[in-house]
């Protein structure tokens, strides 16, 4: 196997193609890439990443990622370090408003130790804008544009509850 492992390296330039390849596939990914370690410095961003949280790679390598995604905390805050975790974040810039789901995966060493995390940033704007509309078509009478009936009562229920919950008296005045 030493043997093989030694033709890779020299005949086939192993050492050379992979930061080349590793440098390619980062680049070219839409999904913004964010590599930390076990301190949460940041170690890897791809472009796209940069582009999405406006940031500039020659100062943010190496930063502490808290610093840096101040801006989004629940970006890097989660129960434990051991699991996968899963969360959206809103980014506004200017009128436009961005969402984001952060997946973030731990990185294990071959003992099993957590060594750093990889946080995949996927843009799901046009996902978001589509439940958006479909939750106000849900809730809401196309011809008036008020609360339809459905939200009317879901909302009255909360209301009820609410007054009963902390013994307070309830008017309801409905108005043709």
């Amino acid at each position: 196997s030493g043997l093989i492992f030694s033709i890779a390296i020299f005949r086939f330039h192993t050492l050379k193609i992979i930061p080349i390849a590793h440098r390619l596939i980062l680049d070219s990914l839409k999904e913004g890439i964010i590599v930390t370690n076990e301190e949460k410095q940041i170690l890897e961003i791809n472009p796209s990443a940069e582009n999405i949280f406006s940031l500039d790679p020659e100062i943010c390598i190496g930063q502490d990622a808290m610093d840096v995604f101040d801006k989004w905390p629940e970006l890097l805050h989660y129960k434990s370090d051991e699991e996968e975790t899963e969360t959206e974040i809103t980014i506004y810039k200017g009128e436009d408003t961005k969402y984001y789901l952060v997946n973030r995966t731990p990185l294990a060493d071959v003992r099993n130790r957590i060594i750093g995390h990889v946080c995949v940033v996927k843009d799901i704007t046009s996902l978001k804008s589509t439940e958006l509309e479909l939750q106000h078509l849900a809730t809401h009478d196309s011809l008036t544009g008020i609360f339809n009936r459905r939200q009317f009562y879901e909302l009255a229920d909360r209301e009820f509850a609410r007054a009963d919950r902390y013994g307070h008296s309830l008017g309801l005045m409905i108005c043709d």
